[in-house]
């Protein structure tokens, strides 16, 4: 018999991404503000929609943010990514 791992729930992995967010967010010393613009976003509350559960995230937006951490989307998506010492800015 095979050993079937238990996927977690559509909410549960979207939470889990905006976790990861958070954490690349936070490690390299960034606003709301810097995050936001730099991703495209045209304001920052865009930011806090997302967060707080009002907007959902798009493929066109974590294809940015992953690129924006120069890191790959399933890196994003899983949160194994490495963080280097360097910052992004």
């Amino acid at each position: 018999m095979k050993n079937l791992k238990k996927e977690p729930k559509t909410e549960e992995k979207y939470l889990m991404i905006l976790k990861n967010i958070r954490t690349l967010i936070k490690f390299n010393n960034m606003s709301v503000y810097e995050f936001a613009k730099s991703v495209g976003y045209a304001e920052s509350s865009m930011y806090s929609k997302i967060f707080s559960g009002h907007r959902n995230l798009t493929l066109h937006n974590l294809i940015a943010i992953s690129n924006f951490f120069k890191i790959s989307l399933n890196e994003l998506v899983s949160g194994e990514f490495k963080i280097e010492q360097e910052s992004i800015k």
